[in-house]
């Protein structure tokens, strides 16, 4: 890589030590417009270049690079391994920037209190996404609470996603002091604390304090063990629970009694659990929590990718996909299970109306009667669960009990919903899918709808 580099989105990158940051700054001011020249001649439209910078392993000791920022609408910028007198400066400088969207502060390890504070000081009035890899200290971990912290400060906030990767602390106060901050904040709607190694310890003090408009939590590579159920007090919408290090420090994730918790849980939509090789236990416990609390979860995706689950573990899940009545997508792929597993599932679906997605390997001999009956339920064979059948109707009719019935004019969205069935993930193509299943709508629904009629 040269030393300066625009590539194709505008983003401006400075690489390793600077021989002269000014002749570099003027090289990349050429560079620049020479790429928006090039791209108003080919696409004749006007391009804003100044999509963002990029500076790596760098000296900061002097005003050029922070006056440049100042001059130029900058959108995003991320310092990574940068060094100097005047980073400080020039982080705070940055910061104020009302152009600014995306900030990012990585491998810091000089004047680093002295960054965190410029971050405390700006109170990310302007910044929307923030990502940090650094060792917090308790200083540090109060200077970020205090710049999150928008219910006891004057001043706004205007974080939405919040991102601190391969981040350690270095004394469990630092994390307290985190915490705080968390809690009194009202803009933030995404958290990720990827590879942070934090355990269940940790997670006792982060969870009560997430913030109620926090919408996605992202905990991948960490050691959370039966802290998992206090994910379910909280009012968050996704939780990405990938590779907790099964096997490392005591057990894996812990899913027993937890039934009560997601019956009771509101707003969870979403669980990630791939890559923590649940055992059958772990399975069952998981399965008959979804059946117990049936449709008053909340949990419409559970994606158990990679986890080594055998036919054993797929046929308790078949058995249990009938009560299993909020999923509508399910990932088990990248698994060990056989043909006895896709029967199962091909046994739990048929009672099953609402699984919608399904992403499982390929090959099986049932694969196609899978798919056949995840295309009805996408098409709307729920509609239908609860035609009765032939004595039904005549002791219907006998009683003079008027049956629910799906409104006639519901239909047409209903098909115009099926119609839309293109490709899939996968890249299979749903055209004759498409056909058979408004086939089976058109026979099964109005028809019958019309007759009661």
């Amino acid at each position: 890589m040269s030393l300066v580099e625009i590539q194709d989105d505008g983003l401006v990158v400075i690489n390793d030590p600077l021989v002269s940051v000014s002749g570099l700054l003027e090289e990349a001011r050429l560079h620049s417009k020479q790429e928006q020249a090039n791209k108003k001649r080919f696409n004749n439209s006007s391009t804003n270049s100044n999509s963002g910078m990029y500076l790596q392993r760098l000296w900061i000791e002097n005003d050029e690079i922070a006056q440049e920022i100042e001059q130029r609408p900058w959108k995003s910028l991320e310092i990574v391994s940068c060094q100097g007198s005047k980073l400080p400066w020039l982080v705070g400088t940055a910061l104020k920037q009302q152009s600014l969207k995306k900030f990012a502060l990585r491998k810091i390890a000089s004047r680093l209190e002295s960054c965190i504070g410029a971050i405390r000081v700006s109170g990310l009035s302007h910044v929307q996404e923030l990502t940090l890899e650094m060792a917090f200290s308790e200083r540090s971990g109060q200077s970020l609470a205090s710049a999150l912290d928008t219910m006891t400060s004057t001043r706004c906030c205007s974080l939405v996603d919040l991102k601190l990767e391969r981040c350690s602390f270095i004394i469990p106060s630092a994390l307290s002091a985190f915490a705080e901050g968390l809690k009194y904040n009202t803009s933030l709607k995404s958290l990720s604390l990827i590879k942070c190694k934090l355990r269940d310890d940790d997670f006792q003090a982060l969870f009560p304090c997430l913030p109620s408009t926090l919408e996605n939590l992202d905990l991948t590579g960490n050691y959370c063990r039966h802290q998992f159920r206090g994910l379910l007090h909280s009012e968050v919408q996704c939780i990405n629970l990938t590779n907790q290090h099964p096997g490392e420090f005591g057990a894996s994730l812990e899913f027993s009694q937890i039934g009560s918790d997601l019956s009771s849980n509101k707003t969870l939509r979403s669980l990630d659990l791939s890559f923590n090789m649940l055992t059958i236990a772990d399975i069952e416990g998981l399965v008959d929590a979804l059946a117990l609390a049936g449709s008053h979860s909340c949990i419409e995706s559970l994606n158990l990718m990679s986890n080594h689950l055998d036919d054993n573990a797929i046929q308790y899940m078949g058995s249990k996909l009938p009560e299993m009545l909020s999923l509508r997508r399910l990932d088990i792929s990248s698994n060990r299970f056989g043909d006895e597993g896709a029967v199962a599932l091909l046994r739990g679906l048929r009672h099953n109306v609402t699984l919608c997605h399904l992403e499982m390997p390929r090959g099986f001999e049932k694969e196609d009667e899978i798919r056949h009956l995840l295309a009805l339920n996408w098409g709307g064979r729920r509609l239908l669960q609860q035609r009765p059948g032939r004595e039904g109707r005549k002791k219907l009719s006998r009683n003079s009990i008027k049956q629910p019935k799906v409104p006639l004019g519901l239909w047409p969205s209903v098909f115009e919903r099926v119609n839309s069935l293109s490709v899939d993930n996968n890249g299979i193509s749903h055209v004759n899918m498409r056909v058979s299943v408004m086939l089976f709508l058109l026979q099964e629904g109005p028809i019958w709808i019309g007759r009661e009629h």
